[in-house]
């Protein structure tokens, strides 16, 4: 059983201790009320991102299994644009880099290392309930393939973002991302994730987690 009290503050707290929000979204009002109720789950074999914690790189190469848990409190806290129907709403995954190549130094930031559409809620998932829906990636098309965390030596820990948002995209959207990925293929520094949301027309975002990586060696 998952415990919804809890949600909240847990995940409101890690976001702002890690600027998390702020690096990637300085312009957007992303609602933390909905976020706060959707706990968005990042499974690497046998380690999970879990809002900050420190994962091996290299444990992190192969694309992990993800699934969203969106609560009676995410339905009941979010807005008109946000109705989700259980069959045929499509979401959208996305991993990023804000610290490329460090936390200092934003030329190469935000580094893309991944793009995913279609998945939705699975109405047969064992989890569902009256209080909790299942997003699953059982309907996952890649649409930019899975690039794992290479943070460079001696660069410092770096946060390595999972978002998923309402909405899907096409080939089309994702034309020239998968050669460019540094800068998000704008080549502006500090620029990635929420001007191609913007851009490509995304919903709102209703999923997040993140981990750390760091190349010591």
């Amino acid at each position: 059983m998952i415990n919804t009290v809890n949600l909240p503050k847990s995940i409101g707290a890690a976001l702002d201790q890690h600027s998390i929000l702020s690096s990637l979204f300085p312009k957007s009002d992303i609602s933390l009320p909905v976020l706060s109720q959707s706990l968005l789950s990042v499974q690497y074999g046998p380690h999970q991102a879990s809002l900050g914690n420190t994962l091996p790189v290299r444990d992190t190469q192969e694309l992990p299994k993800v699934q969203a848990i969106l609560t009676e409190n995410f339905f009941n806290n979010s807005h008109e644009d946000l109705h989700i129907n259980d069959t045929d709403t499509e979401f959208t995954l996305i991993l990023t880099d804000p610290d490329a190549p460090s936390r200092t130094d934003k030329k190469w930031s935000e580094y893309l290392h991944y793009i995913g559409t279609g998945l939705k809620i699975n109405a047969n998932h064992p989890g569902n309930t009256e209080k909790f829906k299942i997003i699953d990636d059982s309907h996952l098309k890649t649409l930019v393939e899975y690039q794992g965390p290479a943070p460079p030596k001696g660069t410092g820990p770096h946060r390595y973002v999972w978002l998923l948002f309402k909405g899907s995209l096409t080939k089309d959207d994702v034309e020239g991302l998968s050669e460019n990925r540094p800068n998000w293929n704008y080549g502006e520094p500090a620029i990635g994730v929420e001007k191609f949301a913007k851009e490509k027309k995304l919903g709102p975002l209703v999923g997040i987690n993140f981990f750390f990586a760091e190349n010591k060696e």
